[in-house]
């Protein structure tokens, strides 16, 4: 179901230096527009608009187990999934491990 959270941690494990987006998405919408850190500047097309990209929102992950503390806007609402994409060009395969994921109010 959904949850009204405003804050996401999560510990992630990669195996190579990488980079990811995260979005915290509410039901039905396109995870593209939801990206964090600063969602109303890294969505692509729809409804968050034609002129806004990744880039603002990577976040480079080393090798190893990382640490993710990142808040939520109140504009997001509730969230019914969480959207990883990577945002690294090559194709090289990387493990990654989502553990410990949470999203929480004050």
């Amino acid at each position: 179901g959904n949850v009204a959270a405003n804050h996401i941690s999560l510990r992630v494990y990669v195996s190579e230096d990488t980079n990811f987006t995260i979005a915290p998405t509410p039901n039905g919408e396109d995870g593209h527009c939801y990206r964090l850190p600063t969602p109303t500047t890294c969505g692509e097309n729809g409804p968050c608009g034609p002129d806004q990209h990744a880039a603002p929102c990577i976040l480079q992950w080393d090798a190893g187990w990382n640490t993710v503390d990142i808040d939520i806007p109140a504009s997001t609402g509730v969230v019914k999934t969480i959207f990883f994409e990577r945002q690294n060009e090559g194709g090289e395969t990387v493990t990654v491990i989502i553990d410990d994921l949470r999203l929480t109010q004050p």
